[in-house]
C-alpha cells in the first residue's frame, strides 16, 4: 500500500505516514508524515544516531526493521531528492508531475477543552 512503500523509500515507520486523501485526475495523494516519538539527535553530518542494539538476534528471525529517526523537514528533504532522480516514479511506476512539502510544527495539546461554557 502506499504507507508501506513510502515509508520503505523513506526509511521511517509506516505508522508516521497518514493518508489524508486521494484524488482522481492523475492520481493525487495528499499524505502526512507524523513526528517520530523518539527524539532525534542528528549529528553534525545529518545522519540521524539509532540505537542498533537487538538488530541482530542470531536466532534466526528476521530483526526488526531499523528506522531511521528523522526529523519532518530531513523527511521533506528526502522525499524531494527521491522525486527528483526518479526514485519516487520507479517505486510507484508513475511519473512525479508536481510535489509540494510544507512542515508545520503543531503545539502540544495542554489537555483544556477550547469550548466555552454556555
Amino acid at each position: 500500500d502506499f504507507a508501506d512503500k513510502m515509508a520503505a523509500l523513506l526509511g521511517i515507520n509506516p505508522a508516521r505516514i497518514i493518508v489524508v486523501d486521494i484524488r482522481a485526475g492523475s492520481v493525487i495523494v495528499d499524505f502526512v508524515v507524523t513526528e517520530d516519538d523518539d527524539e532525534v539527535d542528528p549529528d553534525a553530518d545529518g545522519d540521524v544516531d539509532s540505537d542498533d542494539s537487538g538488530s541482530n538476534n542470531g536466532g534466526g528471525e528476521d530483526p526488526q526493521p531499523n528506522f531511521s529517526n528523522l526529523s519532518a523537514q530531513q523527511v521533506v528533504e528526502k522525499l524531494t531528492t527521491a522525486a527528483s532522480d526518479g526514485q519516487v516514479a520507479k517505486e510507484f511506476e508513475a511519473q512525479v508531475l508536481d510535489l509540494n512539502t510544507k512542515v508545520i510544527k503543531l503545539e502540544p495539546d495542554d489537555g483544556k477543552d477550547d469550548e466555552k461554557p454556555t
